[in-house]
C-alpha cells in the first residue's frame, strides 16, 4: 500500500536504461553494455535503476568508472607503462 507522506527525488534523472540481470527486466548489463547490442554502453544516470534518495552524482561517477575500466579491460586499451 502506497504511503502519501513519503517522497523519493532526484537531482538526476535515473533509470531510462536501466542495469539488470536479463534483458527482460532492463536495457544494460552489469557492465552496462546494452542487451542485444554489442560495444553499446550506457554508463550515466539513466543506467541506475532507481532513485537513491539521495544525490545520486557520486553513484553515477563511480559506476561510470567502473564501466569504463571494464571496456579498457575487455578491449585490452590500458597503456603501456614505459619502461624505467
Amino acid at each position: 500500500m502506497p504511503h502519501g507522506d513519503i517522497h523519493f527525488s532526484t537531482a538526476h534523472q535515473v533509470g531510462s536504461c536501466r542495469m539488470a540481470d536479463t534483458k527482460q527486466r532492463g536495457v544494460v548489463d552489469a557492465s552496462g553494455e546494452v542487451f542485444d547490442y554489442p560495444g553499446l554502453y550506457v554508463s550515466d544516470g539513466a543506467a541506475i535503476p532507481s532513485s537513491l534518495a539521495v544525490n545520486t552524482s557520486l553513484t553515477i561517477l563511480a559506476n561510470a568508472e567502473r564501466i569504463a575500466a571494464g571496456i579498457l579491460d575487455r578491449y585490452r586499451l590500458r597503456a603501456a607503462t614505459p619502461s624505467a
